[in-house]
């Protein structure tokens, strides 16, 4: 496709291609480099690559860009090769380089707050994958359930974050192996932290998430208790939760000692799912 048949088309206000230059080929809003950019090989062309955490490209404010203000809506689109899934990333965002965001797109799936219900889903469709939005969705949705519930599972939280994880693994086994989804590996490969007897005010830090599916895991298919179980033990750490259901007080101690046997620390894990029980 020609560039001059993309420029062309009616309404277009911006088109960044990004393959070897932040240049506007739609308008005059050329790209600014934020951080350690670089172009890499692309689908078509060159790309630009990003390190997702502190680059990216600012386009500064052009009354060009208003579209969809008039209340005809509007479209963006981009191409993405995420290396990581595992946490939300923005894609797109607007803001006024005070603080203050606006309208802002993000690979990956969420919800503004933990109650709410309106939920925003990832696709993939090279190849065609139904079963990862379906993962996703349900992903998000027992975050909400877990609130209306309020007994302890926090979405913002690891013991919140491994639940939705688990359980929509749980319907969807083969989604959980796609690259940058799978978490327990990354514990087993860390210094392994105890988040079993806390748990970390954040759902976007792989070493917390990979310590809490691997205990939950650890009571379904190494304990054996029903998910059903598990979820009415509901309790602000997982520690509190095994004493739930088990009456005993020390959860992370038998649950570490057993992965230690089969999983030696200081050794590659090459775990890729999140789920290695029953163990012997």
């Amino acid at each position: 496709m020609s560039r001059s048949s993309v420029t062309n088309r009616p309404g277009l206000v911006g088109w960044w291609p990004l393959d070897d230059a932040l240049a506007d080929f739609a308008g005059h809003n050329p790209g600014q480099p934020v951080g350690p950019i670089a172009f890499t090989t692309g689908k078509v062309a060159d790309a630009l690559g990003l390190d997702g955490t502190s680059a990216y490209v600012k386009v500064p404010a052009s009354p060009g860009l208003n579209a969809g203000s008039s209340g005809t809506g509007l479209t963006l689109e981009c191409r993405i090769n995420p290396a990581n899934i595992n946490s939300l990333h923005p894609l797109i965002e607007w803001n006024n380089s005070a603080g203050s965001i606006g309208t802002h797109f993000f690979g990956g799936a969420y919800h503004y707050g933990c109650l709410a219900t309106v939920i925003y889903c990832d696709s993939q469709s090279s190849p065609l994958d139904p079963a990862f939005t379906s993962f996703l969705l349900m992903a998000e949705a027992v975050e909400v359930f877990s609130a209306s519930q309020n007994l302890g599972w926090d979405c913002g939280a690891g013991n919140g974050e491994g639940l939705s994880r688990v359980l929509a693994t749980a319907l969807y086994p083969t989604e959980i192996q796609k690259p940058g989804l799978a978490t327990a590996g990354v514990w087993l490969d860390s210094n392994r932290p105890n988040w079993v007897n806390r748990n970390a005010n954040t759902d976007q830090d792989a070493v917390v998430n990979g310590c809490d599916v691997l205990f939950l895991n650890y009571l379904r298919y190494q304990l054996g208790y029903s998910w059903n179980l598990i979820v009415g033990a509901a309790a602000p750490t997982l520690a509190k939760t095994y004493r739930t259901l088990t009456g005993k007080k020390s959860a992370f101690a038998p649950f570490k000692s057993l992965l230690d046997r089969h999983f030696p620390p200081g050794q590659p894990s090459n775990l890729m799912t999140d789920n290695p029980f029953p163990l012997q």
